[in-house]
């Protein structure tokens, strides 16, 4: 009795031994996640697409227009807050001190100027300190024996901690105006 040849799921191509597709990799009672983990190291399932952008300092421009954020961007509420807090006060008392000293007119100029240098600061270090603090996350998670599909759940960016971080910096600046 010969059996019926099945066609993939995906792309309709017969299957191999009806299990295997030669044309697009689908097999049989496979999630894809779990045929291919072995190939990936945990941090690259830890950041998963955003991986090789962070080891090759490719997120410039998404650092330089975010900012302290883009901490909060790829997981790191708290040390985004602690940034944007640092930003925000730094360009305050400097900016306060060029117009102590008699530069009001420049006071703008020499502000920008320090927000485009401190960006370039961020550039240099932010894909840094998310690796380093990927990597010892990592460690906490791999006490767990199924740290595996904790890793493959865990979203690498979140724009919603990005706009609280943005947000929380906001009431701080307004509190600090409505008491200074």
């Amino acid at each position: 009795m010969e059996s019926k040849i099945e066609k993939c799921p995906k792309c309709g191509f017969n299957l191999t031994d009806n299990n295997y597709c030669v044309r697009c990799g689908y097999q049989k009672n496979m999630k894809v996640a779990e045929k291919y983990i072995e190939n990936f190291s945990d941090l690259e399932l830890y950041f998963k697409d955003s991986y090789s952008s962070i080891l090759h300092g490719e997120n410039n421009m998404k650092i330089f227009l975010l900012g302290f954020a883009y901490l909060s961007y790829r997981n790191n509420l708290f040390l985004g807050i602690i940034f944007g807090i640092f930003e925000f006060f730094s360009m305050f008392y400097f900016a306060r001190f060029i117009l102590r000293s008699g530069l009001g007119i420049l006071a703008t100029f020499f502000a920008i100027i320090y927000i485009i240098l401190l960006r370039f600061l961020y550039m240099f270090f932010f894909d840094l300190i998310v690796l380093h603090i990927g990597k010892q996350r990592l460690k906490k998670m791999k006490k767990n024996i199924h740290y595996k599909n904790i890793l493959l759940s865990i979203k690498s960016n979140s724009i919603l901690k990005c706009i609280i971080n943005i947000l929380v910096l906001g009431c701080i600046i307004t509190l600090f105006a409505i008491y200074y």
